[in-house]
């Protein structure tokens, strides 16, 4: 189970509303944490992505699925340094899913081009 203490420097790190982790990466994408009953982390990347037919799109998927994967990574380690630096203590996290989804956004019957959000959620358990 997560202390108190602990609780709070994990919300302080995935806070997004100030400070440092406030600071946006990409203009087209975004991560955002929430955690769930002091011991799941749930971490959604969101992008925006254009695709012109059902075959660019299942082929921008494998490479959203990897950079996705790739990005997360790095968030979490990241969150793992802030931390260490608030706590003094080592977070330990297991992936335990992760869900992609394709979400039509912009459709013009007249244009072959599509835009979408692509958006993957990873979730994590504590401990």
């Amino acid at each position: 189970m997560l202390s108190t203490t602990d609780a709070r420097a994990i919300e302080q790190s995935i806070d997004v509303t100030w400070g440092k982790s406030s600071t946006a990466k990409s203009p087209s994408t975004a991560i955002r944490a929430k955690l769930f009953n002091a011991d799941t982390l749930s971490v959604v990347y969101t992008t925006i992505v254009n695709f012109a037919s059902e075959k660019s799109l299942r082929d921008q998927t494998v490479q959203l699925d990897e950079e996705s994967s790739k990005t997360v990574k790095n968030y979490i380690t990241e969150l793992k340094k802030n931390f260490k630096k608030i706590t003094g203590d080592t977070l330990k996290l297991k992936e335990v899913s992760s869900e992609p989804a394709i979400e039509l956004i912009s459709y013009n019957q007249f244009s072959p081009l599509r835009t979408a959000y692509y958006r993957n959620s990873f979730k994590f358990m504590l401990g």
